[in-house]
């Protein structure tokens, strides 16, 4: 024995794994020498015996863990050196074997013929190819007649692109040795890569009849591989399955066995049996390359991103080179939002798969997340250019045009693709987003009939019908879809939810609280019915129940960014901003670049009037949710705060496009167009609003708006007379009237009597009509009407100014202290100060009277009226010399104002 401890127990042990391998019982063997090798590492013989096991089970980390350590205890021979390239071979650390696994340590012609040829294969793994023939070639010039060398050459000329050199290689080192199981398998290979799958098919079971056993008696796992992916390749799927079943009888329990079949098991769509042997395959071989890639793919497709990472990493750590499992990584990563991550991951393989439409599809993804440039949309359109008849490419290219908020040129891309059975659910999914987002409810419920058809039995496409039908705003055919659910079977979270919408939407609010409580109680962490159990609290008025729910929430999901979202929407609702502030922070801290976290921190930098601060958050915001509506409306609002109209009025635009149903985008949008003077922008914009919703008042509204504001008064009464005609409303009718006015047409004052004779308790109209007399000189109709005014509204303040200026005209005692009452009720409106210091100063109180008018020029220091009023009190209390400034300053300005001659005369007067 080589060890030089012999204790009884240690050589009991290897004998005991020299009896079991004798017998063929692997899995025993091994477990003898785990024993001995934890009594004592440093056994030698133990180590080299568990390398054999591990090599013959393509474990090379184990085998070189051990081989390494037997090296480092002072014990080499080439036997050992060859050995431990064979582990790093499995384990594809190529570089690593070409560092550590060399010819200057040894004379011996076999050996350095065979370091050489792993030297080969290295070089071949690095595409080293240039490398990899001078190896083979240096083996040959030693051995004329080595096949193993000719073998070599042929995968070096067929990694070339040099098939027919290969086969020529291949079929000599074939016929000099015809039983040697190594180069039979290297000429199946060929043949399986070159498409020749019959003739591969052959050569595997050749190789398999040649040498049957691998090492220590186990079955050649590396010939079954092969003759397997034939089979699959060839359609076989029956044959392959059964290969992989006859491996694992022959060697239960083996890993590569298990791994076999749960390659079958992936490839006829068994995800839990595939996971379940590729796992126990993991459990003896946690290196395996094959194991943890298909395990990641797995996890993948089970949208299980965290573990998919986890064995896509590990794999890749095994083969940094490999392209596929590259791509594969950086989707998980798109999957989890990582797009700088991505990036890193790609950028090894970008330039060589750079006309890879995967590659490119990846690349867009990945660089939209990361925000290094805004021509993410270029890699989509790229891939679907580079395969424009693989309409995946095109489906991906809508998919992302809808992501950039763009629906229209993704329909414009649907449009494009042929309608076949393969694409029907994924086409007509799209066409619903697309659809949807326009706000063309029509199309979208017609692209979701279309889905439910194909799969009558899925209640989650019904419920998705019936929330298109909520946003249409058709709660009929809403509740319709929900009965039919609820009748289906027992509802689930998902259909009570819905159902609580709807009643919600009918202001059914006890029904809704029902199903939103019964939502919570089958699923009590189902953040969805926590929020709508919250909502539902806030529009009853309940704000501090809504918080505690929120609050319960934060506990029990302390991790969750919607209950901090929820709950500065209601500490802002309370007025607790700096409350609402500090939530909004947590949200930011625990989500840095989740959209709505910064959202919700930018609405309580409004409210603290940090418009800058506000505007910097909801642009990183709109970075991160390029295609969400609302940040961009958000956005909006805050660049009209800090005056930045244009700005303002750019990114309400985009909210439209993204969201052209939402009437309140627009109102906004046209307010800033009539500030910007873009009247042509703003009236397209109020006929685009009329186009898509006919019946509704806003549109005509905002049409009649927009009217005004270029002059054209006759038009805006007619868009208000429309206007008033869908909403009949007191506010409609006072703008269809100021229109008139303003037009000069007869008509005003008919459309207010009207409205009055219908409506008596409109006072705000009675208000507009009770001006009007007042302009037209009929004081005691005007005075009428206003004294009516007050019993509706008896605090109405401009209504008691205006009484007063009436009852002034007409010589009523009572002027005085009506000004009085609109004066004491608001001392800081301008106006109100005026009547009543004007009316003091008439009535010779001229020492109070010119203190109130004082202060009114103060209040309204660009009103001429005002300063006439003073200088006017000021020359009647002899205060002569800044009478005269004031008149004279006023009359230079030529300022017009009712009263204009009277100051003149005045001046006259005083003398200038």
């Amino acid at each position: 024995m080589l060890a030089g401890c012999g204790a009884p127990d240690q050589s009991q042990a290897f004998d005991a794994a020299r009896a079991a391998l004798a017998a063929g019982d692997t899995r025993t063997a091994l477990i003898h020498v785990h024993n001995l090798l934890r009594s004592d590492p440093d056994h030698i013989e133990g180590r080299l015996l568990r390398a054999e096991i591990s090599l013959a089970m393509d474990d090379g980390a184990l085998a070189e863990k051990d081989l390494q350590r037997v090296l480092d205890l002072g014990v080499s021979s080439d036997d050992i050196v060859i050995r431990l390239g064979e582990a790093m071979l499995l384990q594809n650390a190529f570089g690593h074997l070409i560092a550590d696994i060399h010819t200057g340590a040894t004379n011996d012609d076999s050996t350095r013929a065979r370091i050489l040829l792993l030297r080969g294969d290295a070089y071949l793994g690095l595409e080293r190819l240039d490398s990899a023939e001078q190896a083979f070639r240096d083996v040959a010039d030693m051995d004329p007649g080595s096949p193993h060398a000719l073998a070599g050459l042929g995968r070096v000329a067929f990694s070339r692109g040099h098939p027919d050199l290969a086969l020529g290689f291949l079929s000599r080192a074939r016929a000099m040795a015809p039983g040697d199981v190594d180069i039979l398998r290297a000429y199946a290979r060929f043949h399986l890569e070159a498409g020749n799958l019959d003739t591969a098919k052959e050569a595997f079971n050749e190789a398999l009849a040649a040498r049957p056993e691998g090492r220590l008696g186990q079955q050649n796992f590396a010939t079954l591989s092969g003759l397997f992916e034939t089979h699959m390749r060839l359609g076989e799927v029956d044959a392959a399955g059964e290969l992989a079943e006859q491996a694992l009888a022959g060697s239960p329990g083996h890993p590569l066995a298990h791994y076999l079949m749960g390659e079958h098991a992936v490839r006829t769509g068994n995800p839990l049996q595939a996971a379940e042997h590729l796992q126990r395959t993991l459990s003896a071989l946690p290196y395996h390359l094959g194991a943890l890639s298909q395990l990641g793919l797995l996890s993948l497709e089970q949208q299980r991103f965290d573990l998919a990472e986890s064995y896509l990493r590990q794999a890749l750590a095994l083969d940094e080179d490999n392209a596929n499992l590259r791509m594969q990584l950086a989707r998980t990563l798109l999957a989890q939002r990582e797009g700088d991550t991505a990036l890193e991951i790609l950028a090894p393989i970008t330039r060589d798969a750079s006309e890879s439409p995967e590659m490119q599809a990846l690349l867009g993804g990945a660089t939209r997340l990361s925000h290094k440039h805004s021509g993410w949309l270029d890699y989509f359109e790229q891939a679907a250019a580079s395969d424009p008849d693989n309409t995946y490419w095109q489906l991906e290219l809508a998919r992302a045009y809808l992501a950039a908020g763009e629906p229209d040129e993704g329909l414009a891309v649907l449009a494009t693709i042929p309608r076949s059975v393969d694409i029907a659910d994924p086409l007509d999914r799209l066409l619903l987003e697309a659809h949807r987002r326009r706000g063309d409810f029509q199309a979208a419920l017609a692209a979701g009939v279309a889905l439910h058809k194909r799969d009558p039995d899925n209640s989650s496409l019904e419920l998705l019908i019936g929330e298109i039908h909520l946003d249409a705003g058709n709660q009929a055919a809403a509740r319709s879809v929900m009965e039919q659910v609820m009748d289906s079977g027992p509802a689930d979270a998902e259909t009570l939810l819905f159902a609580g919408q709807v009643e919600l939407r009918s202001g059914a609010h006890d029904a809704a609280e029902r199903y939103f409580q019964s939502a919570h109680s089958l699923q009590p962490d189902n953040l969805k019915a926590i929020t709508s159990l919250a909502v539902l609290a806030r529009r009853q008025g309940n704000v501090g129940q809504a918080i505690n729910i929120f609050e319960g929430a934060r506990e029990t999901n302390p991790g969750s960014l919607l209950p901090l979202v929820g709950l500065v929407s209601l500490y802002l609702q309370q007025d607790n901003v700096q409350r609402a502030y500090e939530t909004a922070q947590q949200a930011v801290q625990l989500h840095t670049d989740d959209p709505r976290a910064l959202l919700a921190l930018g609405a309580t930098q409004m409210r603290r009037e940090e418009y800058r601060d506000a505007i910097a958050t909801l642009e990183d915001a709109s970075i991160h949710a390029r295609d969400a509506a609302l940040i961009h409306a958000a956005l909006a609002h805050a660049f009209r705060a800090a005056d930045r109209e244009r700005d303002a009025l750019f990114s309400m635009q985009r909210a439209i496009r993204l969201a052209p149903h939402k009437i309140e985008y627009a109102v906004v949008a046209i307010e800033l167009s009539l500030t910007l003077k873009k009247y042509d922008d703003a009236e397209q914009l109020a006929r685009q609003v009329i186009a898509a919703n006919p019946e509704s008042a806003e549109g005509h509204r905002l049409l009649g708006e927009t009217l005004m504001a270029q002059g054209k008064f006759v038009v805006a009464a007619q868009a208000f007379a429309a206007a008033a005609t869908a909403d009949p409303s007191e506010a409609n009718t006072i703008r269809q009237f100021r229109a008139l006015a303003r037009a000069g047409s007869g008509d005003a004052e008919r459309v207010l009597r009207d409205r009055l004779e219908a409506h008596s308790g409109d006072w705000r109209v009675r208000q507009a009509l009770a001006g009007l007399l007042h302009r037209k000189g009929a004081y005691v109709e005007a005075i009428e009407h206003y004294q009516q005014i007050l019993q509706l509204a008896p605090d109405n303040a401009m209504v008691m100014n205006n009484l007063a200026v009436l009852y002034k005209l007409t010589d009523d005692e009572r002027a005085l202290e009506m000004a009085q009452r609109a004066h004491d009720h608001s001392p800081h409106i301008g106006n109100f100060t005026d009547t009543l210091g004007w009316l003091l100063v008439q009535n010779g109180q001229t020492t109070r009277g010119n203190a109130l008018l004082r202060k009114a020029v103060q209040q309204l220091p660009t009103a001429p009226e005002i300063r006439y009023h003073l200088a006017a009190g000021l020359a009647q209390s002899g205060e002569v010399d800044e009478a005269r400034v004031l008149l004279s300053s006023l009359v230079a300005s030529e300022q017009p104002f009712d009263e204009i001659t009277e100051a003149r005369s005045l001046l006259e007067q005083i003398g200038q």
